[in-house]
């Protein structure tokens, strides 16, 4: 004990004696340190921006939400469609689901606008939503794959038959609901809401696939038809709470959507 008490005195001697005899460093030492917290700040303060933006970019939100197109991965766009039509399978993931499916691009500033609106629909009625796995999904017309194809991912979805009847099959819905009977599907007349009808039944190299084109599944229970029971391609509204109730009509087939 003796030995262990005198080197710990002896310890604390050299590093009292190092202190005075290094007094003159000090300063520069403190000096330094002050000036590298300063020299750090805009780079701690670059990295929270940076990622604070990539929160609140809307494509983040609608890639957190995607269903790939490359058909090597899960639960991709084709698998997507195969169950869609696949109605015995009871581990059919999307029996019991309810979601909007939107169809974005990078390059589309409706789609950016449109993004506040599916958000604040998901926060604002969180209640109604309780349950469903995921409300909102999305398909990139601009997604790029590593895979070796004659045409774009989105294209090649696009051209398969599944993808065509299921594209079909949602227009023909439409065509049959209220939004589209009594209002055009916020249109300026029914040549034009057909013409975008057209459009995504049969989109041509010319026309292109408009963004965002929305569809809403309902696989539920209560639903009287499962399967796309709304297509519409704008998001109405002035605010994000306005698009957001736009979203809540839809999915309750209520106001602009009810018979």
């Amino acid at each position: 004990m003796k030995n262990e008490g005198q080197s710990s005195k002896n310890i604390f001697v050299r590093f009292w004696n190092w202190l005075k005899a290094t007094a003159w460093i000090q300063p520069l030492l403190i000096v330094g340190i002050i000036f590298a917290i300063i020299f750090s700040i805009p780079a701690i303060s670059g990295a929270i921006q940076d990622n604070q933006s990539r929160r609140n970019n809307p494509f983040t939100y609608y890639s957190n939400n995607q269903i790939t197109l490359n058909q090597n991965k899960k639960n991709n766009a084709y698998d997507f469609v195969s169950n869609y039509f696949d109605e015995v399978n009871e581990k059919n993931p999307l029996i019991g689901e309810k979601f909007f499916l939107v169809i974005v691009d990078e390059n589309c500033q409706a789609c950016e606008s449109a993004q506040p609106g599916f958000k604040h629909f998901q926060d604002l009625y969180k209640s109604e939503l309780k349950g469903y796995k995921q409300t909102v999904r999305t398909i990139f017309a601009d997604e790029e794959t590593d895979e070796n194809l004659i045409t774009s991912p989105f294209k090649t979805w696009l051209s398969s038959d599944a993808t065509i009847s299921l594209l079909e099959e949602a227009v023909d819905t439409t065509k049959d609901r209220p939004y589209y009977q009594q209002n055009m599907l916020g249109q300026s007349s029914y040549e034009a809401a057909d013409s975008l009808l057209k459009d995504i039944s049969e989109p041509s190299e010319d026309s292109g696939f408009y963004t965002p084109t929305v569809f809403l599944f309902d696989f539920t229970e209560e639903a009287s038809t499962k399967g796309v029971i709304e297509t519409f391609v704008s998001i109405p509204g002035n605010t994000n709470a306005e698009r957001a109730y736009f979203l809540y009509q839809a999915w309750t087939s209520t106001g602009v959507f009810a018979g």
